[in-house]
């Protein structure tokens, strides 16, 4: 199962309906054997009949919920700069540069990285978690080479800096027309770093800044290009605050999130 949000395809790794039937089967197993320690905790406490049986449906709704969110299909992202792997709202990203290849083990899919980590996907179809591997080779295949970086576009980044000294070096970078035809900061470099998922990701967030900045409706259709594209929740968030016109402390915030 997949959609498009944008030109970053979405993929699900299953059925929805998969995970409440197994939710369902683990949940009665489980409470089974919480049954005995439920009966005790309700005469320890005193609490009765009524009161027992209170605490044994929350600790079948805590199970329950909690299974069902275990049990939930991975969700991949797949855009120009990477994948994404998670489930329930929360992700990894994956540049491409950090991707050795993506292979289906025992119905799951696993992304082998360079540095000899694994990320696991779990998939309750097999089909599905095939056909996505076979959609990250190609968006692999597809993605653009990667370009040598000057010293310009290096200078980006945060580095140490916080957030707030960051924004004020770029803002005054931003602020002199001179950088971007002398600077190394031109139009094609920025869409370049920008769109680089081995860059940092306050070098993206930077890049799109001063794309901004700019005031062009060129430099913004970049971004968003780029918002569409990026398989990086955090940093699409980012840029799509900028493109709605907020506060470049909010975008950086929802950007970066601890991260360089």
């Amino acid at each position: 199962m997949s959609h498009e949000t944008g030109r970053a395809q979405v993929h699900l790794l299953g059925r929805r309906g998969d995970r409440w039937v197994r939710a369902t089967a683990v949940t009665f197993f489980a409470v089974l054997q919480l049954l005995p320690l439920v009966a005790v905790l309700g005469a320890w406490l005193g609490v009765g009949v009524v009161g027992t049986l209170a605490l044994f449906l929350a600790a079948q709704l805590a199970v329950f919920v909690l299974t069902l969110r275990f049990l939930a299909p991975a969700t991949v992202v797949i855009g120009g700069d990477g994948v994404t792997v998670g489930r329930g709202g929360q992700g990894r990203f994956v540049p491409w540069s950090a991707l050795r290849r993506a292979r289906v083990e025992r119905g799951d899919l696993v992304l082998e990285l360079t540095r000899g980590e694994h990320l696991r996907g779990w998939a309750s179809d097999v089909a599905a978690a095939r056909l996505v591997r076979e959609a990250i080779d190609e968006a692999r295949a597809q993605a653009a080479p990667s370009h040598r970086v000057s010293a310009a576009i290096e200078a980006l980044d945060r580095h140490e800096e916080s957030v707030e000294a960051w924004l004020a070096k770029l803002e005054g970078r931003a602020a002199s027309s001179a950088v971007y035809r002398d600077g190394g900061l031109n139009q094609a470099s920025l869409e370049a770093a920008m769109r680089d998922g081995a860059s940092p990701t306050s070098r993206r967030l930077a890049a799109a800044l001063l794309l901004t900045a700019r005031g062009d409706e060129v430099g913004r259709s970049h971004v968003r290009i780029a918002a569409e594209d990026t398989a990086d929740p955090q940093l699409r968030a980012g840029l799509e605050s900028l493109l709605e016109g907020e506060h470049a402390a909010i975008a950086a915030a929802r950007a970066l999130r601890q991260r360089r």
